[in-house]
């Protein structure tokens, strides 16, 4: 969203060319991201009015591929709400991701509380402190989310972030690593409540404890296969991963 309107223009018209070229070549879900990618950055600067006219013949070249048609936002939205679960990492980037993330929550208007069920027990010596620190959250005190983030990998539990855009309530669910086992629960929660998004946050080489770990030992029981037969979910795999 940043990067495209900060290029100087020849710069654009070779980043641009060179996603052309790849989305031609690559297969599946690569070249579909390729695509969304192309398509978005083509909306954004023809509405700023950037595109000259040899970008777009580059762009004249590609068949469009339109986010909305390769993420069912209109089937997730059906029931008044898209639910988005992040996971983050204890350690020193994993506290970056988690506050840099939840502040631009709070900047959008996402107003922060705690969920009223999770999965995952908390220590309830924590959870008074933390009920109470996250309602003090606001747009004039980020300074808190440090605190959230310890008390949340110290006692577990989660913070819910939710706001509503016109008729559908979009919620964002934070919550630290605990291990395989916990994430095990966790991801068996997230299905069981059919929730769209799912975010591992943090380096890739977390994944095998936050999803893959878990993810095989759900593939095991036959009621996680009957029950998520055939549903679409959006998946982003880490800072230095991908998005399925």
């Amino acid at each position: 969203e940043r990067l495209i309107p900060r290029l100087v223009p020849g710069a654009r018209q070779l980043l641009v060319e060179k996603m052309v070229r790849s989305a031609a070549t690559e297969n599946g879900q690569l070249r579909q991201l390729l695509a969304s990618m192309i398509t978005f950055f083509h909306e954004q600067l023809t509405r700023q009015k950037k595109i000259t006219p040899a970008m777009a013949r580059v762009f004249a070249t590609v068949p469009r591929s339109s986010l909305d048609r390769s993420t069912p936002f209109a089937q997730w939205a059906k029931d008044g709400e898209i639910r988005a679960l992040s996971v983050f990492q204890a350690d020193d980037d994993g506290w970056r991701s988690f506050g840099g993330f939840c502040k631009k929550l709070l900047q959008r208007g996402y107003r922060p509380h705690i969920p009223a069920a999770f999965p995952l027990p908390t220590q309830k010596t924590y959870t008074d402190e933390l009920r109470h620190t996250v309602a003090g959250l606001s747009r004039t005190t980020p300074y808190l989310l440090h605190l959230v983030h310890r008390l949340l990998y110290y006692g577990g539990g989660a913070v819910e972030f939710s706001l509503s855009k016109g008729p559908v309530r979009v919620v964002h669910v934070v919550t630290i690593n605990q291990g395989t086992k916990s994430q095990t629960r966790l991801l068996q929660w997230f299905l069981a409540k059919k929730m769209e998004i799912l975010s591992q946050r943090g380096h890739s080489y977390w994944r095998t404890s936050q999803i893959l770990a878990p993810m095989a030992i759900l593939r095991q029981r036959e009621k996680y296969l009957a029950d998520n037969a055939g549903q679409r979910r959006f998946v982003s795999l880490g800072s230095c991963g991908s998005m399925k």
